[in-house]
């Protein structure tokens, strides 16, 4: 971590990167080395990290598997009253995208980026012909 770190301050890059990781120490380790660095936690668990707990680590965000998510909303609810973003993955259909905003995620990870683009743009202009 040290390295990646070492590196990211050389090149100026720390503004413009999160930091994620599947290790909660991952996570640890880069704000103990890089305090204001931002930091999204990444889980597939049911039992997922709270955002509390996620706010009292200093991370910015959480990065969950489209089941834990569904499967607990609240947490979503909860990231939000305490400013921590969601990212739902893995989001390969509009349905997910559809159910991503309805609950008001902040971001979702997909392998079929030019589709959920096309499928967002098309939701926005038959918005606008309303």
């Amino acid at each position: 971590m040290e390295a990646i770190l070492r590196l990211a301050r050389e090149m100026r890059l720390v503004p413009q990167i999160e930091f994620i990781s599947f290790s909660r120490h991952a996570c640890d380790e880069v704000l103990r080395l890089q305090p204001d660095a931002v930091v999204v936690y990444v889980s597939s668990d049911m039992a997922a990290m709270s955002p509390a707990e996620a706010k009292k680590r200093g991370y910015g965000g959480l990065s969950y598997q489209l089941n834990v998510l569904m499967n607990r909303p609240e947490l979503v609810d909860e990231a939000n009253r305490l400013g921590i973003a969601t990212t739902l993955w893995m989001v390969n259909d509009c349905e997910l995208i559809d159910w991503a905003a309805c609950h008001g995620i902040t971001y979702v990870s997909t392998d079929c980026p030019d589709k959920a683009e096309a499928y967002l743009e098309a939701v926005a202009a038959y918005k606008n012909k309303k």
